[in-house]
């Protein structure tokens, strides 16, 4: 009889992959629908404002309009877009670092660009006087 070989340690099997977090994977879903719904949104609603508070103002001469009021009205609309954009990328950028939920960010900036042109409308419907 020979020298009896032995069979070479086994060695670990690899880790199984571990699932994809279906929460994780739904949040960068509706985060990126949500951003899409924010910037098409914002887009529609800067070119309405442009035209919308041009033509409403049409009917305004002598003193029968405060046009003191049309360009903090653009204003505000502009800056709630701007505001709003820039709140829901940055929240996006923070909750995707600190690996936290990031679907209400952009959920954020639509209610800021909301309040923002509903204050703006407010403000041109007060200087057209309706």
């Amino acid at each position: 009889m020979g020298a009896v070989t032995m069979p070479p340690f086994a060695q670990p099997a690899p880790p199984a992959p571990r699932p994809a977090d279906t929460g994780r994977v739904l949040d960068i879903i509706l985060t990126v629908l949500f951003l899409g719904v924010l910037l098409a949104g914002s887009g529609f609603i800067g070119l309405l404002t442009l035209y919308g508070f041009s033509m409403s103002t049409d009917s305004c001469y002598g003193d029968r309009c405060r046009e003191e009021f049309v360009m903090p009205a653009l204003l505000v609309e502009w800056g709630s877009i701007a505001l709003g954009v820039l709140v829901a990328f940055g929240g996006v950028i923070y909750g995707a670092v600190r690996r936290r939920l990031m679907l209400v960010w952009p959920l954020v900036g639509i209610g800021l660009v909301l309040v923002g042109t509903a204050i703006a409308f407010a403000l041109i419907d007060y200087a057209v006087g309706r």
